[in-house]
């Protein structure tokens, strides 16, 4: 679409009173203020009317192409390849077996714990049992 120079004068102008506002207004009273304003020239106005030029129909011609690209793609996200997939598995796999490797580390600390527990008990009875 292409604009004029008064068309984008007129648009910094009604910006420019937009943000001009004290405080924000009701929808309604502002575009009414807007419209009383920067008032359309009669033939920009049926221009407008017959909506061959009108950016908000231009605006909705590109909300409907859009809904439909997105609608067109399928949902989720999109399929992973092989090596993605087997990278997955691997890390999974690696995670599993770290946790085993911890639990078979903390199985040999309390054998070993064990085992220096009984021999003492086994020193301490075999020198009581010689000692009667």
């Amino acid at each position: 679409m292409v604009t004029t120079n008064r068309e984008a004068a007129r648009a910094r102008a009604a910006l420019e009173f937009l943000a001009s506002a004290a405080e924000p207004l009701p929808r309604s009273v502002l575009w009414s203020q807007v419209v009383e304003k920067f008032p359309l020239e009669e033939s920009e106005n049926d221009t407008y009317k017959s909506g061959t030029s009108s950016l908000v129909s231009a605006w909705r011609d590109q909300r409907d192409k859009g809904v439909l690209a997105a609608l067109a793609r399928p949902a989720g996200p999109p399929p992973a390849s092989t090596s993605e997939k087997d990278a997955a598995r691997l890390r999974k796999e690696n995670l599993r077996l770290s946790g085993e490797l911890e639990t078979a580390r903390q199985v040999i600390a309390i054998q070993g714990k064990l085992s220096a527990l009984l021999d003492q008990l086994s020193t301490n009875s075999s020198e009581t049992n010689t000692e009667k």
